[in-house]
């Protein structure tokens, strides 16, 4: 009985690290795009600079990786639950898969949308002459319905530049993919059923990829970067963990995400743009590692805060989504009513109000945004269940009419 309770209270502490660890890479996202539209880079800033000012530099250093631990978590949480099922029932429901998967984004991506092309209008509607430079010279064309559409059923960043011009969707356009293509490619890994069916499905997933990342223009090349989202599954399922201690592979995952923050300057991303590929896989195996050993962990202890960091992930999604738009119009705004123009070199305590207030803003704005969006992604889920017509299914690679999934 001891070791049942042991184990159920390493499970709640792991699910509770699972959302910190979702909360905090949305706020390293949030808190870099704030600092980079706002705050003059420490290597061009000239005379003295405070060590409040060295810190807040530093820390805008990690936003990349903030995705890449997205990416991992959506492997883990996503592509393993579908092996779990496989593993558990026998069967998989790729309808049902596919309707998660769309409630899940769709709930916040469309009004996300929505919000983005409100707070462009609103910014050229009352601070237009501050708005120009501010915005791209095309942005006319970023807002038609074409490329809402186009965003929607997310071929963004292949044809068609993000609606609104809210550039962080672009990782969603991965996302999504990864989504779709797991499914295909899931069968030759882990079913029983024909091997020639199975390549056959494989064969498709991988043309899939490679189409979409020749005509990828921006973001994360989609196909190697599926190898980042694929160590997140290798995490789910793997019974024992190559390094049993969280502790160690922590210790290591953080060196190396200082060592790297510290060594690396951002002109050798742009010298070597292939090299960022080779440092992202080694923070995916290594976050991925610290998932499987925090996993398999029966004393595993629950990070301080206990419950509140599922609140704080509960809007994580949203908060990604809406930050872009909003933090173009405060900075628009500021500049037209305080004549504050950023990017800025902080010397005052009326400079460090200017660059946090909107990340401190953007939480309460991002909670509100969630309890129409995210909170309610049981309701469109329900919504496209009844909507997507019900079809055939696979067990073990025949064809059959029961499959289940729950992810």
């Amino acid at each position: 009985m001891a070791m049942n309770s042991s184990t159920t209270k390493s499970a709640v502490a792991f699910h509770q690290w699972l959302d910190l660890f979702r909360w905090c890479a949305a706020m390293l996202v949030l808190y870099t795009h704030t600092m980079n539209r706002f705050l003059v880079p420490l290597s061009e800033a000239t005379g003295k600079r405070s060590a409040f000012y060295y810190a807040a530099s530093f820390m805008t250093g990690f936003s990349h990786q903030a995705v890449m631990i997205f990416f991992v978590l959506s492997g883990f949480l996503v592509g393993g639950a579908l092996v779990k099922e496989y593993r558990k029932n026998g069967t998989v429901d790729i309808r049902m898969y596919v309707v998660k998967r769309l409630a899940r984004l769709w709930t916040v991506l469309l009004p996300a949308l929505i919000l983005s092309f409100a707070m462009n209008g609103a910014a050229f509607h009352f601070f237009a002459p501050q708005a120009e430079g501010v915005y791209p010279t095309n942005l006319e064309d970023q807002s038609d319905l074409v490329s809402f559409v186009c965003t929607m059923v997310f071929f963004h960043t292949v044809a068609c530049q993000t609606f609104a011009a809210n550039g962080p969707l672009w990782s969603i356009f991965n996302e999504f993919w990864y989504y779709m293509v797991w499914p295909l490619l899931f069968p030759i890994l882990f079913t029983r059923g024909s091997i020639w069916q199975s390549a056959a499905l494989a064969l498709s997933g991988i043309l899939i990829l490679l189409s979409l990342t020749y005509w990828q223009f921006t973001g994360s090349w989609l196909a190697p970067y599926m190898l980042i989202w694929l160590l997140g599954v290798a995490a789910a399922v793997i019974p024992n963990p190559p390094v049993r201690s969280p502790g160690v592979i922590g210790v290591a995952l953080a060196l190396f995400l200082l060592g790297t923050r510290l060594a690396v300057r951002r002109t050798f991303w742009e010298d070597y743009p292939y090299s960022e590929l080779t440092f992202d896989i080694v923070l995916g195996v290594l976050f991925a590692l610290l998932l499987s050993a925090m996993k398999e962990c029966h004393r595993l202890r629950a990070p301080i805060g206990g419950s509140i960091h599922e609140s704080l992930a509960g809007f994580s999604f949203s908060l990604y989504c809406i930050h872009a738009p909003i933090l173009t119009f405060y900075g628009v705004a500021v500049a037209a009513m305080w004549n504050m123009h950023g990017p800025i070199k902080p010397v005052s305590a009326v400079h460090w109000l200017f660059l946090l207030t909107p990340v401190i803003l953007m939480i309460p704005l991002a909670f509100v945004f969630s309890l129409g969006t995210e909170q309610k992604t049981h309701k469109v889920r329900q919504l496209l269940d009844r909507i997507i017509p019900k079809h055939s299914s696979m067990r073990g690679g025949a064809r059959n009419d029961t499959i289940t999934l729950e992810s």
